[in-house]
Formats: C-alpha cells, sequence, structure tokens
C-alpha cells in the first residue's frame, strides 16, 4: 500500500468521525500531542482539539469532504497537503499535515495546519 492510501484512511476516519458530529472520534485521529492552526482556533492536545471540533461541529459538519493532493513519508515520519471542503457552506481550503506512526503501525496526524482559500 503506498503512502498516499494509509493516510488516506487517516482523513476517511476524520471526514466519517466529522460527518457523524463525533468530536472525539475527530480528536482520535490525533496524537495525543498533536497541534491544529487554524483560522477558527488553535488547539494542542486531543482535549482541546476535541473541544475545538465540538465547536465547529455544533454547526453541523455533514457535507465535509477531503482529500490528498500529494503525500509523502521518511520512516515513522508522513505529511501531505489534503483540500478540505463544506459543500453546504463557503467553507474551502488546503491543510498541510504531519503524521507519526503508532506503535500499531497506524498513523495519527501530530501537526495539522487549516488554511481557508
Amino acid at each position: 500500500m503506498s503512502i498516499r492510501q494509509e493516510l488516506e484512511a487517516v482523513f476517511e476516519a476524520y471526514v466519517a468521525a466529522y460527518r457523524r458530529l463525533d468530536a472525539k472520534g475527530c480528536a482520535a485521529c490525533f496524537t495525543p500531542d498533536g497541534q491544529l492552526f487554524s483560522p477558527f482556533g488553535h488547539a494542542k492536545g486531543q482535549a482541546a482539539i476535541q473541544a475545538l471540533h465540538a465547536d465547529w461541529l455544533a454547526e453541523g459538519g455533514e457535507t465535509k469532504e477531503m482529500s490528498i493532493l500529494d503525500a509523502h513519508q521518511s520512516g515513522n515520519t508522513a505529511w501531505c497537503v489534503a483540500q478540505y471542503s463544506e459543500s453546504d457552506s463557503d467553507e474551502r481550503g488546503v491543510s498541510v499535515n504531519i503524521l507519526d506512526r503508532q506503535a500499531d503501525g497506524t498513523w495519527r496526524i501530530r501537526v495539522c495546519s487549516l488554511n481557508e482559500d
């Protein structure tokens, strides 16, 4: 499986949680010390990421879409650029992400920077 396919699985899980309006599920896609930088807020750690998502998801999110544009890996670190949108709003942009491979072989987001179009 390519690194792009492996990371697509992470973002598919994230989008599925987002569409379910599941802030805890969104935060679970991040490392325990993960960081999220956004024009809509900054969070460090899963609890803060969960709280930020709870705020966002209070406005909905059932139409969230994400697709990876480019992905690379070096050892247990990967990075990717993903495009995001919500079809029921004007929210669109690109996220730059750094991910760490976990002991069980899965990937989690360590740093995510959301950038609006």
